[in-house]
């Protein structure tokens, strides 16, 4: 049975001096296979960074330490009881991650939450402000990360950068 389909993860080496060693563990028994099967076949090649950058991992901390703990505050607050983590994240993806999905034959509406591992780097950036809109339209102030730094190392909150202000 021929391979239809092809993904491999790949780290070029980091002391490769030339093309050959930069491409040493991509051209490999297996993706020379594929190639072969799909001779004369137009093929398209897709190449990415597959690790999650450590600003995508600085922004899901940020998430899931500050915005969710106001979102748990904030809905609480209008009345909804036994609000946790992952009850805030849903309703917060309800709120400002959902996309409607029409099926043509029926004319009949879905509505997808798009998870956040899927999301790419900006659609996570989006996704963070607004839901600090969001809670803020609601009148809960949502706090800056290193304001919160601040608060979880001193106990007390308000203290702004001093580098950001202009006089």
């Amino acid at each position: 049975m021929a391979l239809t389909k092809y993904k491999k993860t790949f780290t070029p080496p980091k002391e490769a001096v030339n093309l050959r060693d930069l491409i040493q563990g991509l051209i490999a028994g297996d993706f020379i296979e594929y190639l072969m099967a799909m001779r004369g076949t137009s093929i398209d090649l897709s190449i990415q960074p597959s690790a999650i950058t450590a600003e995508k991992l600085k922004m899901y901390a940020y998430y899931q330490q500050v915005i969710l703990s106001v979102a748990i505050d904030c809905f609480t607050d209008l009345g909804w009881e036994g609000i946790d983590e992952v009850s805030a994240d849903e309703l917060l993806k309800t709120q400002v991650a959902k996309e409607f999905v029409l099926n043509t034959k029926t004319g009949e509406q879905m509505i997808f939450l798009e998870p956040k591992r899927k999301m790419t780097k900006a659609r996570l950036i989006k996704f963070i402000n607004d839901c600090i809109v969001f809670l803020e339209s609601l009148g809960h102030r949502v706090p800056e990360a290193g304001e919160y730094k601040t608060k979880l190392l001193t106990g007390v909150s308000g203290f702004e950068s001093v580098k950001k202000k202009k006089i």
